[in-house]
């Protein structure tokens, strides 16, 4: 027992204890409410939320809109368009009739390709994106496609930049010569475009993508989810693009001063970019419309095997739906924690929520224009 003891005093000094203590949390199933310990407490009431939720009134939610997009998008491009894609990993599909594979070509030819999934019948003219994460390509996530296929969803699949399908050109960089894309953080060492920051080459995919399909269709909704890195560019998406009636990220975020162990990739807490848009604003922009109410509902797993476990979101929960009410009637903000699993993943009871909730918010909204 002493000689127990001894080790893990000597590994303490060692090894971070956020990580002990996200480690002890797992392999003891601790209930996710002891991670919201009183420091954490202490430290959500020193940040309070009035004073980091700038978006307080309509006029506010416009203005900061406005910043984001001119932030984050270049300007509209032109995608190219494949019709009826052959690619044998989806053969087995049921109740597919074709894909159209979509791609779009950034600048320093970082492209990003998607396929657009049509069923074969029982079609609800309804669109949802799904976006995978880190793990790379959205044959990954084959088995929630089908399922929204099964429902009769039209689907588009995306990957995150430089993974999957998506090049990983050789660039080269001004003091600093020829460099190969293949991660997400060198990215920062490409030149901005003006005050364009970066990150744009998460999001103008999906805006680009969506431009053309809604030239071309009219939608009873589209809905975004997207599992971990998925799931934060649902977050930016929803909060840029009105479009995106419901939005679901998937164990994707929290604000940057509640998080202990899961500081992940670079562009999910980009100093640049969240000391200008917070968490909390993205969240309340994603939230509501000017025209149409939308919807957000953050996915959290309680027993997530990578990041954004527990219960954390409680300290903002109540103050988060509390302000979208303030604002407008055509807004609202949930939270659906899954305890079914103990993995990093979109999980069939989530998914059963995702289209039981797009239905119902359905019954209640008119025909897309």
């Amino acid at each position: 027992m002493f000689a127990n003891l001894i080790l893990f005093v000597l590994i303490s000094k060692i090894i971070p204890s956020s990580f002990i203590t996200h480690s002890i949390w797992r392999n003891n199933k601790l209930k996710t409410k002891d991670l919201i310990d009183q420091p954490t407490k202490d430290l959500f009431k020193k940040n309070k939320f009035d004073n980091l939720a700038s978006i307080k009134k309509k006029s506010d939610l416009n203005r900061k809109r406005k910043e984001l997009i001119n932030f984050l998008l270049k300007g509209k491009k032109e995608i190219t368009l494949i019709r009826n894609k052959n690619d044998s990993r989806y053969k087995d599909l049921k109740n597919l009739n074709r894909i159209d594979q979509f791609i779009f070509t950034n600048d320093n030819n970082i492209n990003s390709l998607g396929y657009h999934f049509l069923p074969y019948k029982n079609r609800i003219n309804k669109l949802i994106i799904y976006h995978q994460g880190h793990a790379g390509d959205f044959i990954k996530s084959k088995n929630q496609i089908q399922f929204f296929l099964n429902k009769g969803y039209e689907v588009l699949g995306m990957s995150m930049p430089l993974l999957g399908m998506n090049s990983k050109p050789r660039v080269y960089v001004e003091n600093i010569g020829y460099i190969t894309l293949d991660s997400h953080w060198k990215i920062e060492y490409l030149p901005e475009k003006g005050s364009k920051s970066n990150l744009r080459y998460f999001v103008e995919p999906v805006n680009a993508f969506l431009n053309h399909l809604t030239s071309t269709n009219e939608y009873k909704s589209i809905s975004m989810t997207g599992i971990s890195g998925g799931g934060w560019t649902t977050i930016l998406s929803a909060a840029i693009d009105e479009r995106i009636d419901y939005s679901f990220p998937v164990a994707a975020s929290l604000p940057i001063f509640l998080r202990t162990y899961d500081f992940l990739d670079y562009e999910n807490h980009n100093p640049k970019f969240y000391k200008k848009f917070n968490y909390f604003d993205l969240y309340i922009l994603g939230s509501i419309g000017n025209l149409k109410k939308r919807s957000n509902t953050q996915i959290f797993n309680k027993y997530d095997s990578c990041c954004f476990g527990g219960e954390r979101y409680l300290l903002y929960q109540n103050d988060l739906m509390k302000r979208i009410e303030e604002i407008s009637d055509k807004g609202e903000f949930f939270i659906y924690l899954d305890s079914s699993h103990k993995g990093h993943k979109l999980s069939n009871q989530s998914l059963e929520y995702i289209n039981e909730k797009i239905n119902k918010l359905d019954n209640k909204q008119y025909l897309y224009k």
